[in-house]
């Protein structure tokens, strides 16, 4: 499966986030 990205907001701007779906 595609990972899930996204931009996560943080104290000093924002980062690029990508977490692989979990799906049994």
């Amino acid at each position: 499966m595609s990972p899930e990205c996204f931009m996560k907001a943080n104290g000093t701007g924002l980062t690029h986030k990508c977490e692989l779906e979990d799906i049994n």
